[in-house]
């Protein structure tokens, strides 16, 4: 997943990642921006309330006389060398939907109608301005939309999911420095969570986050046991903690 996002970024596809909540998606975008020497500007769709001021800009009263500020967004795009990450953007509006598809495809560009200034009405990205964004897809996700067919169509999928046993004791132990030991317990526990959330038997998944925040409390000194006990009962009900 790794090489194929760092070819993705190479050949300038704009790039969707999905995958569940806590498996590293937009860290992946932060890691990947920095190992290849790219600014990344960050845009959280979900708190995007106007799209059209937040991607495009707002008209304003100054000296006088009225004066459009271009958005964050619409000069983020002209700069060079820029990853910009959209993250969760199944939760983004349907007008913010609709102002990136021309950014998306062949056009590359953005349309600013309201700006009222004719030469600058129809921003260009740069050529090496790469999209990337993040979504969560499915029922479970309170607060996400159904996603525009005609804007993924425009967006090279990539799905993630969660680290495997081996792989996450590692990640456990060279983030936290806790031990072996410990760390792979932590993860056949996270493991044995997600396989029960799968079969439908518990309503709550322990995530990488999850197991991060266990392995920080064992690196601060606490015991596996209360660590998991203090980290893992909030998240399930009296019943399920029977399960767990």
């Amino acid at each position: 997943k790794w090489y194929l996002l760092c070819r993705n970024i190479k050949l300038r596809k704009n790039t969707l990642i999905v995958g569940p909540r806590g498996s590293g998606k937009t860290e992946i975008v932060n890691l990947l921006s920095k190992k290849m020497g790219k600014e990344q500007v960050n845009f959280d769709m979900a708190f995007m309330q106007d799209p059209i001021a937040s991607l495009c800009g707002v008209h304003r009263f100054k000296n006088q006389q009225s004066v459009f500020e271009y958005a964050r967004f619409a000069k983020s795009i002209q700069k060079e060398n820029t990853n910009i990450l959209l993250d969760e953007l199944s939760r983004a509006h349907a007008d913010a939907n609709n102002l990136l598809l021309s950014c998306f495809d062949s056009r590359r560009c953005l349309y600013v109608d309201i700006s009222g200034y004719e030469d600058t009405q129809v921003i260009p990205v740069n050529e090496n301005c790469q999209f990337i964004a993040t979504a969560n897809i499915g029922a479970e996700y309170t607060g996400t939309n159904q996603m525009d067919a005609a804007l993924t169509d425009r967006l090279f999928f990539v799905e993630f999911d969660y680290l495997n046993e081996q792989i996450e004791a590692k990640l456990l132990e060279k983030r936290m420095g806790i031990d072996s030991k410990n760390a792979t317990l932590i993860s056949k526990v996270a493991k044995t969570i997600r396989d029960l959330y799968e079969k439908g038997e518990v309503t709550n998944c322990a995530t990488t986050r999850t197991t991060l925040e266990i392995a920080e409390l064992i690196a601060n000194g606490m015991s596996l046991y209360k660590a998991a006990k203090e980290v893992l009962l909030p998240m399930f009900s009296r019943e399920e903690r029977q399960t767990v």
